[in-house]
């Protein structure tokens, strides 16, 4: 009986040792291959950020999450959906160069951070992030010119302010100090205030009731999505008008 007790401890001995040995030798999954993420160009509309694919040294596929600022703009992102792709696709995808473009308007002012992480299908990863600058700019400069006295209203023109970002810009307008209208889209048409003929050229009219005698002031002041604000003023004289 202790024989037997004996030789089945002795086998369980020699299948743990065999075990251990196999498990000590067994393949380690390795990480995808490294990479840079490098900001390529930037427009006032778009950011694009390019790196090489990484390669999985156990050739299965890779895909990315790419993050801004911590928050997840692209989930299992692929070479399938690159905007400047090789034409050539028998190249072996760890020469391929990835692109990813982003809009301005997900940014925040001062630095920002995009984040890479390149995923295969065991779940192992490789990441790579990059700080970089955005300044957010204000509207173009515009000036405002009295194209029209009549006898119960002025009219004032302005060349369209733009948002180099590409956000709606709104206007506010005032007279002597007091607000006549505010966040004035330009882009609607009413009564007294539309799109002029000319293209890009903003018309509005002030009523006379509203202008002093002496000199008047009026102020506008173009603010885009982000709050940034661009100003122009313009010094008139009231002037009667003769019928």
């Amino acid at each position: 009986m202790m024989k037997n007790n004996f030789l089945k401890f002795t086998l369980i001995v020699a299948f743990a040792f065999l075990y251990s040995c196999n498990d000590d030798n067994a393949p380690t999954n390795e990480n995808p291959t490294a990479f840079t993420v490098a900001l390529a160009s930037k427009t006032s509309s778009n950011y694009r950020f390019t790196w090489n694919a990484s390669n999985d040294p156990e050739g299965t596929t890779i895909v990315y999450d790419i993050y801004l600022n911590e928050q997840l703009i692209h989930e299992n992102y692929t070479t399938n959906q690159l905007s400047d792709r090789l034409a050539n696709k028998s190249v072996p995808t760890v020469f391929v160069e990835l692109t990813v473009t982003i809009s301005p308007t997900k940014m925040i002012e001062g630095t920002n951070t995009i984040k890479v992480v390149a995923k295969d299908e065991d779940g192992q990863t490789y990441t790579n992030t990059l700080n970089f600058q955005y300044t957010n700019e204000k509207p173009t400069a515009f000036t405002i010119e009295l194209v029209s006295r009549r006898t119960l209203s002025y009219t004032f023109q302005w060349n369209r302010a733009i948002d180099p970002e590409g956000t709606k810009v709104v206007y506010d307008v005032y007279v002597n100090g007091m607000l006549d209208r505010e966040n004035f889209d330009a882009t609607t048409k009413g009564k007294t205030e539309r799109l002029a003929p000319v293209v890009d050229k903003v018309t509005i009219s002030i009523a006379t009731s509203k202008i002093v005698s002496g000199t008047n002031t009026i102020k506008v002041i173009a603010k885009d999505e982000a709050g940034k604000t661009t100003t122009s003023e313009l010094d008139f004289q009231l002037v009667p008008v003769l019928l």
